[in-house]
């Protein structure tokens, strides 16, 4: 399939989420084609029709060379993909090394690589030692990928895609201000490219649009949407407000939705997120993504019955989903069954190493302070863990500030900590509480000489006190 413009020309959003549609299925990243097509026929009639002035600086499938032996050979590679066959789609490229001249042949060679190394990683981690050890999980191709695509980027022999997949071997390695600038370049290049947008949102808090808004032409819809997700990551005072707005424009995308009932419920109004939510799976019984959230809400209130059913019915349909197993460790963990529900939250980073929800919720299981079965070792670290993958999660400082007051008796420890939780949510009273009780204490010790140890600088064994 191919759908070509020229560089420049206007199209409504209907057109521009169809072309983008077919790139992302052209080159693996089944996700983002998903989002797409969720906000294509979510939208109302109106807002489909409306004209992008700015559609990226590369047409979709804007080509160095196009010919048509080239496009089978990539097409199949695409297949050997589809079907997880990711080195012998990347031996299928390398053999025909001399005639890889397109950005799309390119694309599926280092993807591939990419994948490959994420699943043998992820094999890996299936071995509970082995997730749970202090060395931080590393895709096996990072190094040679590094070097071939920093090369190619060096030449400016990169499109958005490849952009993009540099952005998050660039993350992955822990550069995250360059990951950063080349990331914030691919969405230039392909505004629809969802995945990087996430990505950027995950480096950086709301200061990060002045850096988008620098380069990225604010006339283009996409960016509403993205600066609803980061209110959403950073927990913005209008987040709300901002994806009522957007939902009068997509009615109907579950993305939009789920994100509304996300935000609905950061602000405290369970019942109206549990509304949304529960929109979602009336018109759509079969989704998974964004459900484990839905679980929250219902442990938070302490819907037995309803989760219960939930967990019956995910577990049914997609039982080998981190998701699925994140919401059946809600539900155990509901139940009081703490042993039953570490393991499943274990098995949802077996899946999902990168899964930090599942890090957070395992560290509470592991907390003598939060119920859990008193592994205070393992807690530190799984909260650690968590924040390793998103700083800005506040259970997860909250965590940790309850910990080393608790159980360590270091409360100047735990003030730091709780201090981050608060400066992430400034309006949570509970946490200013908290946060409060702790000071108190900490006032009255005088300041230790010990490090306070922050997520990326010391060992497991050194943070557990």
């Amino acid at each position: 399939l191919q759908f070509l413009y020229f560089i420049g020309a206007k199209m409504n959003r209907s057109e521009e989420l169809t072309g983008a549609t077919i790139d992302c299925m052209n080159r693996g990243l089944t996700d983002n084609a998903l989002w797409c097509t969720e906000i294509l026929n979510g939208m109302s009639a109106e807002v489909a029709a409306s004209v992008s002035e700015f559609t990226g600086t590369q047409g979709f499938d804007d080509e160095m060379e196009e010919n048509e032996e080239l496009q089978d050979l990539e097409d199949e590679v695409l297949v050997l993909m589809q079907a997880k066959e990711y080195l012998r789609a990347a031996h299928t490229l390398k053999q025909q090394k001399a005639t890889i001249t397109t950005y799309r042949a390119r694309f599926l060679y280092f993807y591939s690589k990419w994948l490959d190394g994420e699943q043998n990683l992820q094999q890996s981690l299936l071995n509970k030692s082995v997730l749970l050890s202090e060395a931080k999980p590393c895709n096996p191709h990072s190094d040679e990928l590094y070097n071939q695509l920093s090369h190619l980027h060096a030449k400016g022999k990169v499109d958005g895609y490849m952009l993009y997949l540099f952005g998050l071997i660039l993350l992955d390695r822990g550069h995250k201000e360059d990951a950063m600038g080349v990331l914030i370049r691919a969405v230039v290049h392909r505004p629809l490219l969802w995945s990087a947008w996430q990505a950027i949102a995950s480096v950086g808090g709301n200061a990060v649009m002045i850096d988008v808004k620098r380069v990225f032409p604010a006339s283009h819809w996409v960016l509403d949407l993205f600066e609803a997700h980061l209110l959403l990551k950073n927990y913005g005072d209008n987040v709300l407000s901002k994806y009522q707005a957007l939902h009068i424009s997509y009615p109907n995308a579950s993305p939009v939705i789920c994100s509304l009932a996300a935000a609905a419920y950061d602000k405290g109004d369970s019942q109206l997120a549990r509304n949304y939510y529960e929109y979602v799976l009336e018109k759509d019984p079969y989704r998974i993504k964004d459900i484990d959230v839905y679980s929250n809400t219902l442990y938070m209130h302490s819907e037995v019955e309803t989760l219960s059913l939930l967990a019956h019915k995910v577990m049914q349909n997609q039982p080998y989903r981190p998701e699925t197993q994140c919401i059946l460790g809600n539900l155990y963990s509901l139940q009081k069954e703490n042993e039953k529900a570490v393991s499943y939250f274990i098995r949802a980073l077996q899946l999902n190493h990168k899964y930090h929800n599942a890090w957070t919720f395992l560290g509470h299981e592991y907390s003598p302070y939060q119920g859990g079965i008193g592994n205070v070792k393992g807690c530190v670290f799984a909260y650690n863990r968590a924040l390793e993958l998103d700083p800005r999660d506040f259970r997860a400082w909250l965590g940790l500030a309850q910990t080393y007051y608790s159980e360590f008796d270091l409360p100047i420890h735990a003030r730091y900590y709780a201090e981050r939780s608060v400066n992430i949510r400034p309006h949570d009273k509970r946490l200013h509480e908290i946060a409060n009780m702790i000071k108190t204490k900490a006032d009255s010790w005088s300041r230790p000489s010990a490090v306070i140890y922050t997520p990326t600088s010391a060992s497991m064994s050194d943070r557990s006190g």
